[in-house]
């Protein structure tokens, strides 16, 4: 992490939170060079994945795709709704 003020990478933190809606990560941290404080803030960013088609389309993915296929393939096989929820999440 770099400082505001001075721009050095030795920073050390003080003192961490989640923040009250759980979407993020509070730290608090001071610079060992110029011994400024400051805030930042870590998020969780969204892999989008995108699927290329068979005729060069791309479209958004759908687990939900995968699990129908899976349900059809296996639809008189003695598979549990547990493992076809594994392969899935693999796949993904």
């Amino acid at each position: 992490m770099q400082c505001t003020s001075c721009s050095s990478t030795e920073t050390k933190v003080l003192d961490k939170r989640e923040t009250e809606d759980k979407k993020a990560t509070r730290r608090r941290r001071e610079c060992l060079g110029c011994q400024k404080r400051f805030t930042t803030y870590e998020r969780i960013e969204p892999i989008n994945i995108r699927v290329i088609k068979k005729n060069s389309n791309r479209e958004q993915f759908d687990r939900n795709k995968i699990i129908n296929g899976i349900l059809k393939a296996c639809e008189k096989r003695p598979v549990t709704k547990e493992d076809i929820e594994k392969a899935a999440a693999e796949v993904e």
